[in-house]
């Protein structure tokens, strides 16, 4: 035993001398870490969901204020969602629901409440780094406090895997531990840095058979199988579900998630769902793009100008969430099935 120990010992020291157990932010961007830094989630111990915004946060990141509600909702200012008789719709997603790079008002839900003219209350339940599953269970704490008339439930490619995301409050850290460790024992065991390299080389596995890639087709079961019971519960208060696939604007020629776009719609449909793919938005905005180019030149679009359409619509060219045009066509592009699952009138602008 005592070898053991010393042996474990001897290998922490080898493992943080040489940074095996080292850990980012779990981000790509400064400003990723600087809202991870301002411990803007809770961690959930033994809970589906794992984390979820915290309830209260509030930061500013650049221009951009993140702030949470007493239920961890994205909101306006410090203001609340309002009680009143518009129908309540509650869209659950990740960080593209949830509206990163931009202000609350700019994100996707109250685009799409501006869209319908203010007739709905824009419920964003959306949080970073979410899958489906998670946004099952985060479903299953909110509606029976917000109590949604409609539930809109946002994928995008990268929830096609397996594998959810935990917060560590003291690395300020999102991070993916899939090893076959208690979960109880995962939040103390990530302190150790020879325990973080086993995790590191363990998804690199993972990774390598395709378990955590959303290019893996079989993958696709991790967003259908959640979205099914989330399709029964939803049904069971008497409440509608409606399924937005959002894509992912690295490329369109050829779009990289199609087959799962069309599997996960396919599934939604054969659950009686109403499933808009919001593919279709961009390209369409896409061939309008170009076809004033063209009348403004007087040539044709080159293939450059087709490829690297999607560049305007980004938060910035190190970090692809949509910016507030993007998420205005997404918005657009939604707002008609929302507004038929309402049964509100709508003119499509």
């Amino acid at each position: 035993m005592v070898a053991l120990v010393a042996l474990v010992g001897a290998g922490e020291i080898v493992a943080r001398l040489a940074g095996l157990g080292a850990v980012s932010s779990g981000t790509r961007t400064p400003a990723q870490a600087a809202f991870n830094d301002a411990d803007m989630f809770e961690a959930l111990p033994g809970e589906a969901r794992r984390y979820r915004n915290r309830p209260g946060a509030a930061v500013l990141v650049g221009d951009v204020e993140y702030r949470h509600d007493a239920l961890g909702l994205r909101v306006t200012g410090e203001t609340s969602p309002p009680e009143d008789d518009r129908p309540r719709v509650l869209f659950v997603g990740d960080s593209t629901t949830y509206g990163w790079g931009v202000a609350a008002d700019d994100a996707l839900p109250r685009r799409v409440a501006r869209t319908l003219g203010e007739r709905i209350v824009a419920l964003n339940a959306g949080t970073s780094g979410y899958t489906t599953g998670q946004e099952l269970a985060a479903y299953r704490a909110l509606a029976p406090e917000l109590r949604p008339d409609l539930v809109v439930l946002v994928v995008y490619p990268n929830d096609v895997t397996d594998g959810a995301l935990r917060w560590d409050p003291g690395l300020d850290v999102l991070y993916l531990d899939e090893t076959p460790t208690p979960d109880a024992l995962k939040p103390l065991l990530w302190r150790s840095a020879l325990y973080r390299a086993a995790v590191a080389a363990h998804t690199r596995v993972l990774a390598a058979d395709g378990a955590t890639s959303p290019d893996n087709l079989d993958n696709v079961a991790f967003v259908v199988e959640p979205l099914r019971e989330l399709a029964a519960e939803v049904a069971a208060t008497g409440s509608e579900l409606v399924v937005a696939l959002l894509p992912a604007l690295e490329t369109l020629d050829p779009y990289l998630f199609a087959a799962q776009h069309a599997a996960i719609s396919q599934a939604a449909r054969a659950e009686g769902l109403a499933t808009v793919d919001l593919l279709d938005s961009f390209l369409a905005e896409r061939e309008t793009v170009v076809a004033a180019y063209e009348i403004r030149s007087g040539k044709p679009a080159p293939a450059t100008a087709r490829r690297d359409f999607l560049h305007q619509y980004w938060v910035a060219e190190s970090d692809h969430h949509l910016n507030s045009i993007g998420n205005e066509i997404a918005a657009r592009g939604m707002a008609q099935t929302v507004a038929e699952a309402l049964d509100l009138p709508f003119e499509r602008p």
